[in-house]
């Protein structure tokens, strides 16, 4: 795959829990550049983040450190911690970041830049078809044809002008009425949605801004995958709240009996 010249970090990545604990250990500006490194070295791979120098052969910890130019103990080290805390996994001697999808999807400006490319084009396409048909069917032969054409172009244009109003309506009504929660994860955030109109089906089940807001602050707790299954195990057992494997939840999620090893 080519390789892709950015990579998504959001601006409060150091109130994350992860790397805050990381700030707290020795060595730790060694620990976060190295981290940094592996994000763009994942980046450039373009491999979903697998660290992989070829379709055979893996990155090792003296590989690494010869790409980042740090001493093998250091990248051994910062490795160590990364598994610990989940940030990487070792799968069959393999490094992989397991929530690569979080630091390199589209973002939603380029998206919303080419749904806007579309819409005009899509606009055009319309616009020329009116002026031909309208310029077919107003063809006249009397001596007042220039006469009665030009009102027909104006009225073309006012058609036109009416079109484009009602399509950035429709547009606007459409982006009101879609809600982000989570800007960074669209799963989360569709998922998040669904539990939403679930909460809504249920008696006395549809959720305040403040108890969104308070549902919402309880799944970035969790790493987006963990929170995703959180949300769908709630939303096929009709819960009105979700329960994490992290045993923060007390009685009300040992009632629950979840086998979050199923999740």
């Amino acid at each position: 795959m080519a390789d892709v010249k950015w990579i998504k970090v959001v601006t409060d990545i150091f109130d994350d829990e992860k790397m805050l604990l990381i700030d707290a250990m020795p060595c730790s500006d060694t620990i976060i550049t190295i981290w940094f490194k592996l994000l763009c070295l994942a980046g450039k791979t373009n491999n979903d983040g697998v660290f992989l120098l070829s379709d055979k052969i893996a990155y090792t910890d003296e590989m690494l450190s010869a790409v980042f130019r740090r001493e093998v103990p250091d990248v051994r080290m910062a490795l160590e911690k990364f598994e610990q805390l989940g940030m990487v996994e070792i799968i069959d001697n393999t490094i992989t970041i397991p929530n690569w999808n979080k630091y390199q999807t589209l973002d939603s400006y380029d998206k919303k830049k080419e749904r806007d490319r579309l819409y005009q084009q899509e606009r055009r396409a319309r616009q020329k078809q009116l002026i031909e048909e309208k310029s077919s069917d107003n063809r006249l032969t009397t001596d007042d044809s220039s006469s009665c054409v030009a009102v027909s172009e104006e009225e073309i244009e006012k058609e036109k002008e009416e079109d484009i109003d009602k399509d950035i309506k429709k547009k606007t009504k459409k982006l009101a009425t879609a809600q982000t929660y989570f800007p960074n994860d669209e799963k989360l955030n569709s998922t998040f949605i669904e539990f939403i109109k679930m909460r809504k089906s249920i008696k006395n089940g549809k959720m305040t801004e403040r108890a969104i807001t308070m549902m919402i602050n309880k799944l970035n707790k969790y790493d987006n995958d963990t929170a995703i299954a959180m949300l769908e195990k709630s939303i096929l057992n009709n819960w009105k709240d979700v329960y994490g494997p992290d045993g923060n939840v007390g009685k009300q999620q040992s009632n629950q009996g979840i086998d979050w090893s199923k999740v």
